[in-house]
């Protein structure tokens, strides 16, 4: 007689593997036979992780269709067993698997595993105007900003964001690839998702945020890249953007 444990892990590698071993342990009936009691588990399995995948990717699965999406999520969850004790995080990898299968699915599977990232992601304060009102003129130069931890990063090569939109208001358009790459921000703000495409010093700015360059450093940089006298305002206008649209969280002083 096999311990628990055993008899556990003989059902984990039926599941993840079709290794026969625990058919010897399961109890057949008149009505049903062991291998039919265990395909009813392997089915149910396969069933409730489809599912879990469907529910993190509608707008992949309305584009695919559910044939279509049902095979490639099937071999999916072939390839890729589960490693999460949380089904949460299971479609995690999906994106990376459709990236050799077809560049525009892997696109918005991307975009839409980022939004589900962003909701999840950690709580933290949102900074206020009035929080960075009250530093001291001496005191910027030092200043290193945090952004708030749902803040999610994406390029995308294809017009991922206007068919995903025109989902929303059950309007279909295709997929088109675009004629240069996008960039785009999403995270959570309260509990509603927001994303941004973002312009070429929006992106700078946040990056520079994002690896902790102080604000002296950020001018600096900037000011290469427009008329010195442009930096301060044009800075202090993201500044404004981004603290009133939840993306910094706190502020430090070096």
């Amino acid at each position: 007689m096999l311990d628990l444990k055993s008899l556990q892990n003989h059902f984990q590698d039926f599941l993840l593997d079709q290794n026969n071993l625990i058919e010897n342990h399961v109890v057949a009936t008149n009505e049903v036979s062991a291998q039919e009691r265990l395909a009813i588990y392997y089915e149910a399995y396969y069933a409730r992780l489809i599912d879990i995948v469907m529910e993190d990717f509608p707008v992949l699965v309305a584009l695919m269709g559910e044939e279509k999406f049902y095979h490639w999520s099937r071999q999916f969850i072939a390839t890729h067993p589960s490693i999460y004790r949380s089904a949460r995080w299971f479609g995690k990898t999906f994106p990376s698997f459709l990236e050799a299968i077809s560049s525009e699915w892997c696109a918005m599977a991307q975009f839409e595993w980022l939004l589900t990232e962003a909701f999840d992601a950690s709580n933290a304060p949102y900074l206020s105007l009035e929080a960075i009102m009250a530093i001291k003129p001496e005191e910027w130069p030092r200043l290193v900003f945090t952004c708030h931890p749902s803040l999610r990063y994406i390029s995308l090569q294809w017009n991922v964001v206007q068919v995903w939109k025109n989902h929303q208001c059950k309007k279909k358009i295709n997929l088109k690839k675009l004629s240069r790459p996008q960039h785009f921000i999403i995270w959570r703000k309260e509990l509603a998702i927001q994303f941004h495409r973002l312009t070429r010093v929006e992106k700078f700015l946040l990056d520079a945020m994002q690896q902790e360059i102080s604000f002296s450093t950020i001018c600096e940089s900037l000011s290469t890249q427009m008329p010195t006298e442009q930096v301060i305002n044009k800075i202090g206008l993201l500044l404004k953007n981004f603290i009133v649209q939840g993306l910094i969280s706190n502020i430090t002083i070096i």
